[in-house]
């Protein structure tokens, strides 16, 4: 057995990566994993406190490629349904509930399963047939006698006998009532003989329980008479508040009354004074149609009379120059302005052709 609070000189802390760790495989063969092989516990105990342990590696810095959390949008959520699946509170392989009869659910789930699925129909081999053999006699058959079972194919008629018989019967009587239960005696039957005033004197013990009845008797009809006095004040104040509520609504609505009769009195005076400026209005737009009327026709009737003096009367000289002498003075002055431009076309004509042999003749000159 181990010695109580046994003190081990480990080198090496958790956390600096020492893979040194107590194993114990049988209460009489504990070991050490990473130190020196064939050290028992019991020797390790007895020996100094000074005793060193080597490593097979030595200790590092856990220094490991994952990244203690993930950014926010490294995680690709096209692949849920939602967003609230990326949680572990919804990630279906987390088990919820007793997990004391988990491996006994799945068992029983397992089991379900396999008894709801129809196994597939095991494939059924067709035997070859068997070729017969050249040395292969059967053997000779058998007689058989036919036998008539006609007989026994068809169930016997019996015929029954019957007879008719009467009989008379008295009425059924009454059951007898149940005996009453009667229990078992136990003990042995005594008796004693009771005088007058040997227990106890009737109005001396009597006078406490009269005194209770009486007092309870008394408190109660109390407590009844206060309730009717509280029920009846409660129907007198309800009476009262009714018809002070009664009161306030029949001023309400005298007040609603009045106030309706001054809005229609105010609506007929708006109405009345509506309707004035409507006819102010009409009048005043008749007023400015007259004027604008007036003035209009004061000068219609002079133009009329011109315009009908140059329709019915028409200048002979004026629709003269107007039909014959215009026509024929714009039509020279357009020859004469084509005449010009013609004779203005064969000048730069021949500008520009002097200019060109000019030019031709300087570059052959020089070169």
């Amino acid at each position: 057995p181990l010695p109580p609070r046994l003190k081990l000189p480990l080198h090496g802390a958790r956390g600096e990566g020492a893979r040194t760790r107590l194993c114990l495989c049988s209460p009489a063969r504990p070991h050490f994993r990473g130190g020196r092989p064939g050290r028992t516990l019991a020797a390790m105990a007895g020996g100094p406190q000074t005793a060193t342990y080597s490593f097979t590696s030595q200790p590092k810095p856990v220094t490991g490629a994952r990244k203690k959390y993930r950014e926010p949008g490294e995680t690709d959520v096209a692949m849920y349904r939602d967003l609230k699946e990326t949680c572990i509170t919804w990630d279906k392989r987390v088990h919820r509930g007793n997990t004391y009869s988990m491996y006994v659910q799945s068992a029983i789930k397992e089991a379900l399963q396999d008894a709801s699925q129809v196994p597939p129909p095991k494939p059924v081999r067709k035997r070859k047939p068997k070729e017969p053999a050249l040395f292969d006699m059967p053997l000779p058959e058998r007689e058989r006698i036919p036998v008539d079972l006609s007989a026994h194919l068809t169930a016997k008629v019996e015929v029954v006998e019957v007879a008719a018989a009467d009989a008379q019967t008295d009425e059924f009587l009454p059951e007898p009532p149940p005996p009453q239960f009667q229990p078992q005696k136990t003990g042995v039957d005594a008796r004693t003989q009771v005088e007058d005033g040997d227990l106890f004197v009737f109005d001396n013990e009597v006078e406490p329980i009269l005194d209770v009845l009486v007092s309870k008797t008394l408190e109660q009809s109390i407590i009844e008479v206060e309730e009717e006095h509280e029920l009846e004040s409660i129907a007198t104040f309800k009476a009262e508040w009714y018809a002070r509520q009664a009161a306030m609504m029949k001023d309400w609505q005298k007040q609603v009354q009045e106030e309706r009769q001054r809005w229609e009195e105010k609506e007929a005076v708006l109405k009345l004074k509506r309707a004035e400026k409507a006819r102010e209005a009409q009048l005043l737009r008749k007023i400015q149609a007259m004027t604008i009327a007036k003035d209009h026709l004061a000068g219609v009737v002079p133009h009329v009379v011109k315009d009908l003096k140059e329709v019915a009367f028409p200048n002979v000289t004026a629709e003269a120059i107007n039909s014959i002498f215009m026509p024929q003075l714009f039509g020279k002055v357009e020859q004469e302005v084509r005449k010009i431009a013609g004779a203005r076309k064969l000048v730069d004509g021949i500008v520009a052709e002097t200019v060109r042999a000019s030019a031709s003749a300087a570059a052959s000159a020089a070169a």
